[in-house]
């Protein structure tokens, strides 16, 4: 049974999915273009209450990071990286919208999304051959063992993608997982990921108590918002080289918040 924290971050998901079958997106010459629709199905844009959404509202933020990181799909496999590694992947179809010969992707989420994304992949009859869904929940599982038993070699460069995932994970999970993904990824391999970050002047706890109670009520989701430097030094104590560490990119995401683009080298 879900927590309902889980049920929020479902919700969040499923928001996700339906804003990129909106976008016009870039695919592989074998990528099936129709595979989002096919996984969202059914399904009709709300809020965390139920609530008919706008997606045009958030595809204002959310379209330059769906760029971003299909950018990276891209940029990966014309480097000639066969393995790619979506954390918190949710229902998002790049594994099958980017299919490519002789590459293996990994969809690693929350048992219950990665069942019912299954379920709804089988339902749709999408190829499903070079993908691997793994259950996993990064705040208790340890992502080096879910991705070895999931047939990932860590010794092949790899691109790990960690797509509005951190904020979702507290501190000791996310340096967590920042030093599990770093164990499996032998040279040449990447990390991009978005950070929710706040300015250095404010105070963290409030930020984020702020946060979950204008969108979320009483639960909180979403722990994890920290200044750029405080994400900076996680990734340097976790091993990963961030790249040009001096330039900020991204999108505004609250009048506080800002949805940041980050690449990092292993």
């Amino acid at each position: 049974m879900s927590t309902p924290d889980e049920e929020a971050i479902a919700v969040v998901r499923r928001t996700l999915a339906l804003c990129r079958a909106e976008r016009d997106r870039p695919h592989s010459i074998a990528g099936d273009v129709q595979s989002q629709q096919a996984i969202n199905q059914g399904w009709e844009p709300v809020d965390p209450d139920g609530e008919p959404m706008d997606l045009s509202i958030l595809l204002e933020m959310k379209g330059p990071r769906i760029d971003f990181f299909d950018q990276q799909v891209i940029t990966a496999l014309d480097e000639g990286i066969t393995q790619v590694v979506i954390c918190g992947a949710g229902y998002d179809d790049r594994a099958l919208r980017f299919r490519t010969a002789g590459v293996r992707f990994f969809d690693l989420d929350l048992p219950g999304v990665s069942a019912d994304k299954k379920g709804r992949l089988a339902t749709s009859g999408v190829d499903t051959s070079d993908l691997t869904l793994v259950p996993i929940d990064f705040r208790t599982d340890d992502v080096a063992t879910a991705l070895a038993a999931s047939g990932h070699d860590g010794t092949k460069p790899t691109l790990f993608l960690a797509e509005h995932l951190f904020v979702f994970l507290d501190r000791a999970s996310l340096v967590r997982l920042l030093e599990g993904l770093r164990s499996v990824a032998s040279s040449g391999s990447r990390l991009a990921a978005t950070l929710e970050s706040h300015a250095g002047e404010l105070d963290t706890a409030t930020v984020i108590a702020d946060f979950n109670k204008a969108f979320f009520g009483d639960i909180t989701p979403m722990p994890s918002i920290y200044t750029r430097e405080a994400f900076l030094d996680m990734f340097g104590s976790a091993g990963w080289e961030v790249e040009a560490p001096d330039v900020v990119s991204g999108v505004p995401h609250t009048e506080t918040i800002d949805t940041e683009f980050v690449s990092a080298i292993a």
